[in-house]
Parts: C-alpha cells; structure tokens; sequence
C-alpha cells in the first residue's frame, strides 16, 4: 500500500515527531513537509528551543527518510469573504487579537491543509493512504505494533472524548478522502457555503470538523486513547493535545 505522510504548518518539533512516528509506517512511505518560513511569539513561547535553521535539518532528515519539503511565506487571507464565520466562531481569547484576528489564523491553518495538499499533489504521485500529522506531536504509547488503518475509513479521534467533536492534530484516509477533506474546508466555510455544512449557531474548530465529515459523508474510523494516545510536544514536555480526557 503506497503510503504518504503529510506535517504542515509551523515547524515546531518536527524531526522528534518523525522520529515517534515512523517505525509505523511503512519503510517505503513518502513524507511531505511543507511549512511555515518562520516562527511567530507564540511558537516561541511553546517552543523556545526552535531555531530558524530550518533546511539544514530537513537535509538531515532527508538522508533518513524520502522527504520532500517546502518553505513558504503565510498567505493573506480576505476576511470580507468570512463575516458570517467570525460572528459564529467560538475560541478562547488571545490577548491583543480581536475576535476576527483570531478566525482569520484558523482560517489560514485550514487554507495550509489545502495549498499543502496542492502541493503534495504537484509530485503526481497517488497514494493509497495518506496521514496528516501535526509537526509537534509524539506517540506516547500505543497497542499497534504498526499502522494497518483501512484506508476506505476515515481514521481520527474525537476532541477529549466528545462525540460531536473532532481532533484536528492526526487523521488518514485513501487519496480521495484526504484530497476532500484537506481542500474543502477552507471554502466550505465562506459566506456563500457556510449554511450547508456548519451549525447555524456558534462552533468551535472541532465541532467544525464533525459536521464537515458529515457533510461528506464519510466512513469514520475513531480511534480510542486507550489504543494510542498521542501527545503534543511544548517547550519540551509533553502535554495534553486533546487526545485523552476522559
């Protein structure tokens, strides 16, 4: 089963998430990185150890693995299309961004998902499964001696257990499902499509993610923590990525 990985966004702790993550997948998997030039306050603040060095340990990794990578500047993106998102929109606040500052960066997460897998897709290469994981997770534990997902499934996990939430930070699925799901989402939620898909009262970026799949229609795969639980890598400890509360 010809199998790709791909880490999009901030740089954050990529090669120990790689590391984490390899020895189950595949030997032959494909890995795509395609991210952030630089690192922004807040990255820093969870990770102050990164640098700004980026290509010379993508070059390391590239002798370990079959990588292929792009450094990119953050898109701008027009809000005037997202009025309707910003008055629904709930998220915890940020000191100093307003209430559309901070929909218009989680738009542009969504809008890295679909110029990532344009990008991805630019290589021409199909592949039978296809893995999005976040570049600052790590496996803590896990009953799977391998990744053996069915790829007609949608695999992810719910946010903290809710079962009308979904986790944004690892999901798979067949070339087809991935190429929707990545794609789609940043255009579903303009003004024009926003009613169709999402709830007409306020939303959350995992609630967000469970209608979308819906909407969809996909075959869902979720994944219990008690199988694998996965955790996301700040400042160099290991925390909570809403994965495993009960």
């Amino acid at each position: 089963m010809k199998t790709a990985v791909i880490m999009s966004g901030h740089f954050r702790t990529l090669k120990k998430s790689l590391d984490s993550f390899k020895d189950m997948l595949p030997d032959d998997t494909e890995y795509y990185a395609y991210l952030l030039n630089k690192a922004n306050q807040v990255e820093y603040a969870k990770n102050k150890d990164i640098g700004s060095d980026f290509e010379s340990v993508l070059s390391e990794i590239q002798k370990e693995i079959k990588l292929q990578y792009s450094i990119i500047e953050d898109e701008a993106i027009d809000m005037s299309q997202y009025t309707t998102l910003v008055d629904r929109f709930q998220h915890f606040s940020i000191e100093g961004k307003s209430k559309k500052q901070i929909t218009e960066k989680w738009i542009r997460q969504l809008n890295d998902y679909k110029k990532s897998f344009e990008w991805m897709d630019s290589f021409n290469q199909k592949y039978d499964m296809i893995y999005r994981i976040r570049p600052d997770l790590v496996m803590k534990r896990t009953k799977f001696s391998s990744f053996d997902f069915d790829p007609n499934h949608f695999t992810c996990f719910y946010q903290n257990r809710h079962p009308h939430q979904i986790n944004d930070k690892f999901f798979c699925g067949n070339y087809d499902y991935m190429k929707r799901f990545m794609t789609g989402m940043v255009g579903a939620l303009n003004d024009k499509n926003i009613d169709s898909v999402s709830p007409k009262s306020g939303l959350n970026v995992e609630e967000y993610l469970y209608a979308y799949l819906n909407h969809m229609q996909f075959d869902l795969n979720v994944v219990d923590r008690d199988d694998l639980l996965i955790r996301k890598m700040m400042d160099g400890d290991e925390v909570c990525a809403g994965f495993e509360r009960n």
